[in-house]
């Protein structure tokens, strides 16, 4: 039987890988990228700056005592209301009958508003639009989403809650009429 496999020849093999070889090979011989003189210049620069560094910063560390501060605080506002030099306001309030009014939001336009008067009432309380005229700006009508009237603070308070809990920021308004 006939062999048709090709033989290597040892001398024709060397060659090729000779010449394989030599195109990965850089003809350029290697240069380096600093110069003796650069490399020499960096080392002195660099070992000038740290014995600055070292014997500048050279300081004595000392521990900072803070001092004992004592503050003397008199109060004196019985004495104050006795020599009649702080001012007070009456407030006889006890034939004043007073109610407490929550405004949740205020809208420039009346269907914003009423979005929120439907949001409020899914939260039980009992909301109502109130329209409002700017002093600012004449004829632009505001609508106010006002919540209440309650009776008391505590209410008020517990209203109140219920708005901030559910993402608002609603203001306590209180209005007062004489009996």
């Amino acid at each position: 039987m006939k062999d048709f496999a090709k033989r290597i020849n040892s001398k024709k093999s060397s060659k090729k890988n000779k010449s394989v070889n030599q195109r990965f090979i850089t003809k350029k011989s290697f240069k380096n990228p600093f110069s003796l003189k650069t490399g020499l210049t960096l080392v002195i620069i660099s070992a000038i700056g740290a014995f600055v560094l070292i014997n500048g910063m050279n300081t004595d560390v000392k521990k900072m005592v803070g001092l004992d501060i004592t503050s003397n605080i008199e109060f004196s506002y019985p004495v104050g209301l006795t020599e009649d030099w702080i001012y007070t306001e009456d407030l006889d309030r006890s034939n004043e009958e007073c109610n407490y009014i929550l405004q949740i939001e205020t809208y420039g336009r009346k269907i914003y508003a009423q979005e929120e008067l439907t949001n409020i009432l899914k939260l039980g309380l009992q909301p109502y639009i109130d329209n409002y005229f700017s002093s600012k700006e004449p004829g632009k009508a505001y609508f106010r989403l006002m919540s209440g009237p309650y009776e008391n603070k505590s209410a008020v308070n517990n209203a109140r809650e219920i708005l901030i809990k559910s993402g608002r920021s609603p203001l306590i308004r209180q209005r007062c009429s004489k009996n």
